[in-house]
């Protein structure tokens, strides 16, 4: 412990001559995390951009804002918990994943299946890591992750019928209703029809409403 302290010591002093010292930089001199090495949010903030790139090609803007999602919640977990920005690849290990998901279910009060989703997307960034050589072995490897299956029930033809012909009482209510009943004879997802533009409803009826 005494040479530990030494060394700390001495590695404020050294950082202090230069720059401003902060705890997170005391610690990655400390534990060798050169500037050459990934971090985590450097790859994630790298790939979403690609992914940014390509909405509209092969991606769709709901995968886009999930990513997103994942990389702030993952910020917020890192700030929250660790007290630091940004980690090295390496640090992800198995208590890192598990910690994550125990923030994003008591922290952010998200569901079963939410949490599921947003570990899903950040497996994804580990696995890019791990194709790059950036990640030695797999961190998720005894990590279960686990969908659960919810009944959304439907709607029947004559439910729909009512809702058709049924009277509102402004405006607002009746594109909301439009809308829905469009969703449903489409099968859009409430963020895809939200997305559409004029044009693309216009292509769909062969270039006239």
């Amino acid at each position: 412990m005494n040479e530990i302290r030494s060394s700390l010591t001495s590695i404020y002093y050294e950082i202090d001559k230069k720059e401003y010292v902060t705890g997170e930089k005391i610690r990655n001199t400390f534990l060798d995390y050169t500037t050459e090495q990934q971090t985590l949010f450097t790859v994630f903030q790298e790939h979403n951009n690609e992914v940014k790139k390509m909405v509209g090609i092969g991606k769709t803007k709901a995968i886009l804002e999930k990513y997103e999602q994942t990389h702030n919640r993952l910020k917020d977990y890192l700030e929250t918990r660790y007290r630091v920005s940004d980690i090295s690849l390496k640090e992800i290990k198995h208590t890192f994943i598990t910690g994550f998901e125990t923030y994003l279910r008591v922290d952010c009060k998200c569901n079963e299946n939410t949490t599921a989703k947003l570990m899903q997307f950040f497996k994804r960034i580990v696995i890019i890591a791990g194709n790059n050589g950036w990640i030695v072995g797999d961190p998720f490897a005894n990590y279960k992750i686990g969908i659960k299956r919810v009944d959304r029930g439907y709607l029947t033809e004559e439910e729909l019928e009512k809702i058709m012909k049924k009277t509102m009482t402004s405006e607002r209510l009746e594109h909301v209703r439009d809308i829905f009943i469009f969703s449903c004879f489409t099968g859009l997802s409430y963020i895809d029809v939200k997305n559409l533009w004029e044009e693309n409803i216009c292509k769909s009826f062969g270039g006239s409403l």
